[in-house]
């Protein structure tokens, strides 16, 4: 091999591993970042028509835009209790900020009976996407209202 080649292949090899940490660098701060996270999420009103609507108020504190994934709501009372989620599939954005969200129990999917006027418990979580590979899930704290 001539010099020069052997400049050209030493410089490639010098520039991948670079890349690598450059990127490894990146991905873990995007980790801290999302594990240091502050947002939260809180029940706003719940209905009970054809099924259990929750809206929720969402306050992400990160500095950009989160994808949403799902919403995941539990509710659980004196003569019933269900688990569902809501897709979103990352077309719904929450910016910076509060923004509400809905998440929806259909009632096939809840053990026992509810009717307007019982108390539940709604808790659950908001999973999103950051970055656009991290996800991480927001908690839903728990709150008892009257459907």
């Amino acid at each position: 091999m001539t010099r020069s080649r052997r400049l050209v292949l030493a410089s490639l090899v010098a520039l991948a591993l670079l890349s690598v940490v450059v990127v490894a660098e990146a991905e873990r701060n995007y980790a801290t970042v999302t594990t240091l996270d502050r947002s939260t999420a809180s029940v706003v009103d719940a209905t009970l028509e054809e099924r259990a609507v929750v809206t929720l108020r969402v306050h992400n504190s990160m500095r950009r835009a989160v994808r949403v994934e799902y919403v995941t709501i539990s509710l659980s009372g004196d003569n019933a209790s269900g688990l569902a989620s809501t897709p979103y599939n990352e077309h719904r954005k929450l910016p910076p900020g509060e923004e509400r969200i809905t998440g929806v129990v259909p009632l096939r999917q809840v053990d026992g009976e509810l009717a307007e006027g019982d108390r539940v418990t709604v808790g659950g979580s908001v999973a999103v996407r950051v970055y656009n590979a991290y996800r991480f899930e927001i908690p839903i704290e728990p709150t008892e209202v009257t459907l």
